[in-house]
């Protein structure tokens, strides 16, 4: 079964940019999808900061939302058969957690 994980970010480069370098410990063969607000002083940062993982699919929101929502949009759009759904602050140190979960659940 294929494998998604989506995440919501506020925008705020110092948190995003934390987030991706742990990121590498566990992405491997979990596809990364992730909502991000950005306003006119942060955009070219954030883009610079993806821009090195091109592997995330990122959805650019101007106006700010909930997760919920934003997820809402987003998730019609992944063909994955698993999602997992985490947020800015969710750091995952552990390289086997997103993994772990999903063989938890019987996946």
């Amino acid at each position: 079964m294929t494998k998604a994980c989506v995440v919501h970010f506020d925008g705020d480069p110092v948190v995003i940019n934390f987030w991706l370098k742990i990121y590498e410990r566990w992405s491997s063969d979990i596809k990364v999808y992730c909502n991000c607000y950005f306003d006119t002083k942060t955009e070219p940062i954030l883009r610079e900061l993806f821009g090195n993982y091109p592997t995330i699919e990122v959805n650019w929101i101007s106006k700010k939302q909930t997760p919920e929502a934003t997820n809402n949009q987003l998730l019609p759009k992944i063909k994955e058969d698993l999602i997992f759904l985490t947020e800015e602050d969710n750091f995952i140190l552990n390289p086997n957690l997103v993994e772990d979960s999903f063989d938890k659940l019987g996946y």
